[in-house]
């Protein structure tokens, strides 16, 4: 009897234990679970906001991704010397040596200043070397007349026209020679050049749509300029620029109207990658293109002029434009303006020192540039915009 009586009691200690088992063991394999899927969430989670913080920062990255802009300014022909058939009194000789170098831009310079890039035409030699080739006029100025541009804010020039070689191959290449040593970048036929502003590599070509000593198009090769044109771009595509300027020596002395190979090869110069095109030589103010979304400015006309002591012209104006990159790829965002300028600071005759105009004299620029691009659907406001993007303009 007893024995049955412990086994009956073994029996119930046993339904015991197991019905504890289960109450606790439940609890207890739960806790363990609950564990493993908090340990998973865990893994899980942290590999969530991994991810989470990667997308942030690209997020981040790209919101805070900022436009760069970088403005350019372009003026024209910059002959900072003399013809042998000048006087001496009355010259840009003379004046210099009055005056010294931080005279002759003074004017234009905190325009020049506030730029990322200021290009001007330099249509002289620099030198006493060489021998005057036979020619109506050639053009000769001192090594020291560069401190003209540096010193004025200008930051790189076009140094190809028919007065780059004006006493010889030597003067060419002793000009050349004095606008490295004096950290001047230039760009001069197959000679291309290039200018960070902003972390932007910009390119810049020069080529010479006439002859060595012709004075006008008309006897020029258009296919020697495409040729330098083409073999120009290829290298400046090489040197991975964001962005090109041209500038062309071209165009019929004092005709404001377009000569046929201008409209060619500026046309051509946009197609080929070309983001803003400049033209010189005509001495006048000629019209401006907005051509596949660049602008192609024909003729700047002259500037810090030494050619003349009393030129009849004297309107002449700054092109500038901002352009916008981001991600270092320029994007369609742009302001282009003039500044009407005349050549003179005073009326009477030429001081070399060009001068902003305001007024009547602005307008009569604006006006001047307006009718010479007609057909270009060209508008310039009173400030002397054609376009502007709002958060450019103060």
């Amino acid at each position: 009897m007893k024995k049955w009586i412990a086994v009956i009691i073994e029996l119930l200690l046993v339904g015991v234990l197991l019905l504890t088992f289960k109450l606790l063991g439940s609890s207890f394999f739960k806790g363990e679970s609950t564990e493993e899927v908090s340990t998973a969430t865990v893994v899980e989670t942290t590999e969530s906001v991994v991810l989470a913080t990667t997308t942030t920062e690209e997020i981040t990255t790209t919101e805070e991704e900022k436009p760069v802009t970088v403005t350019i300014s372009a003026c024209g022909d910059c002959t900072m010397g003399i013809d042998k058939q000048f006087a001496y009194e009355g010259s840009f000789n003379d004046t210099f040596d009055k005056k010294g170098a931080d005279y002759f831009l003074e004017k234009v310079k905190p325009i020049f200043d506030a730029d990322d890039l200021t290009i001007a035409n330099l249509e002289c030699i620099l030198t006493d070397k060489g021998e005057r080739r036979n020619k109506n006029w050639a053009f000769r100025g001192k090594p020291e007349y560069v401190d003209v541009l540096s010193h004025g804010g200008v930051d790189a020039v076009a140094f190809a026209n028919n007065h780059c070689m004006d006493f010889g191959d030597i003067s060419y290449t002793d000009t050349m020679n004095i606008l490295e040593e004096k950290n001047m970048p230039y760009a001069s036929y197959e000679r291309v050049t290039t200018y960070d502003a902003n972390g932007i590599k910009v390119g810049m070509i020069a080529i010479n749509c006439l002859g060595v000593t012709e004075e006008s198009e008309t006897t020029g090769s258009i296919g020697q300029a495409e040729k330098y044109l083409t073999q120009d771009m290829e290298k400046l595509k090489g040197m991975n620029c964001d962005m090109i300027v041209v500038s062309f020596h071209w165009g019929v002395q004092s005709d404001p109207k377009l000569s046929e190979n201008q409209k060619v090869l500026g046309h051509k110069a946009v197609d080929m990658g070309a983001d803003l095109v400049l033209g010189h030589h005509p001495h006048i103010i000629q019209g401006i293109e907005k051509y596949n979304g660049a602008y192609i400015v024909y003729s700047l006309a002259n500037f810090c002029f030494g050619g003349h002591k009393n030129p009849k012209d004297k309107d002449t104006f700054i092109y500038q434009q901002t352009f916008t990159f981001l991600g270092g790829e320029k994007t369609d965002k742009t302001t282009a303006r003039v500044y009407p300028c005349r050549v003179t600071s005073v009326k009477d005759y030429n001081n070399y020192q060009p001068v902003v105009v305001e007024g009547e004299d602005a307008d009569k620029v604006i006006k001047k540039i307006l009718d010479r691009s007609d057909g270009f659907d060209i508008k310039i406001d009173a400030e002397g915009y054609l376009e502007k993007a709002d958060d450019q303009v103060e």
